[in-house]
């Protein structure tokens, strides 16, 4: 058994299809790109098994880099947008006297004066979600920049969302011409000031990066135009005993790979491929209405989901213990 492609997924499904069903199935939308139910079946089947998280295959570890902190606040990260969950989190100079990072949300931290005030140990506070990878550091006006330099990206919308000095929402949508485009108001500096980015859909193949910078030329947000509409950030305060700024190795769960792509290889374990089958079969027949059928193969893909769980979640490793009984009756690993 092999990794498959996007388009080998969709044909295995494509030729249980009956003429009658091919036409209706395979028509396509072009609202961004061409698009047919075979794609959407194919797309909400990955989502419906990555939602069964955390899976070992999509756990990965970075370092990153938390700026020093200055007159008692805490040092301030916006996450890279593949990190979906934090699971542990390393200080590498860390010395046998001192505790771990704990990781804590930010309504634990907030209502806990022992966290908040007492002890020696350093806290990663994690607080919601942003589209933007850094706030506002100067006010002003927001640019969008492709990083194409032909021109072929013009025309496309770039969405951005925020607040004015005033503190009004303020969202602007501005349009791509000669590679670069800049919005008429002005957006507040600091947390908040931008908090959403993201590209308007559109019938035309874009390829450029999207670069999106603040009115003093700090980059704010990155985006794809060829796979991304928005990123998703994860905000964290950390609230170290040491100053200056701190290299911290993280682990973490990723967010699941965009299989949109003919090309793509569906990135799931080859021991469970069929999974994506399953459930686009499982689609199939309620798009028939056989009920009967839909039952018997949403058993089924329930049933690989759960061993596909149990697969995750092995220990890799077992430790052997051998047990001796001495002369007294005690058993003594060795």
């Amino acid at each position: 058994m092999a990794y498959r492609t996007v388009e080998e997924t969709k044909q295995y499904v494509a030729q249980m299809l009956s003429e009658d069903e091919t036409s209706k199935i395979l028509a396509g939308d072009t609202t961004e790109g061409t698009h047919n139910l075979l794609d959407r079946w194919l797309t909400k089947t990955w989502e419906r098994i990555c939602s069964h998280a955390p899976w070992v295959w999509l756990q990965e570890s970075i370092n990153l880099t938390w700026p020093g902190a200055s007159g008692g606040s805490p040092s301030i990260l916006y996450l890279p947008h593949f990190i979906y969950r934090i699971q542990t989190i390393i200080d590498p100079n860390q010395t046998a006297t001192e505790w771990p990072i704990k990781v804590v949300n930010a309504w634990e931290f907030d209502h806990s004066p022992v966290l908040k005030y007492g002890g020696s140990q350093s806290y990663l506070v994690v607080h919601g979600y942003y589209g933007v990878e850094a706030d506002v550091g100067t006010a002003g006006a927001v640019t969008a920049t492709s990083s194409v330099g032909d021109s072929s990206d013009d025309g496309l919308q770039v969405r951005i969302e925020g607040l004015d000095a005033s503190n009004y929402d303020l969202i602007e949508t501005i349009t791509l011409s000669s590679d670069t485009a800049t919005t008429s108001g002005s957006f507040k500096a600091g947390a908040g000031g931008v908090r959403r980015v993201s590209l308007v859909p559109s019938a035309t193949a874009r390829t450029g990066k999207i670069t999106i910078t603040d009115a003093g030329g700090t980059t704010i947000e990155r985006l794809d135009s060829a796979r991304e509409r928005e990123h998703q950030h994860m905000r964290t305060e950390l609230y170290a005993q040491t100053s200056g700024a701190a290299t911290l190795k993280v682990r973490y769960q990723r967010r699941p790979f965009n299989v949109t792509a003919a090309s793509d290889i569906i990135p799931i374990p080859f021991e469970f491929v069929d999974l994506m089958e399953l459930g686009m079969m499982m689609e199939l027949f309620r798009f028939r209405a056989d009920w009967t059928g839909f039952t018997a193969s949403k058993g089924e893909f329930m049933e690989r989901m759960k061993e596909f769980r149990a697969w995750s979640h092995r220990d890799v490793a077992s430790v052997k213990t051998v047990e001796y009984r001495g002369m007294w009756g005690r058993r003594w690993p060795y």
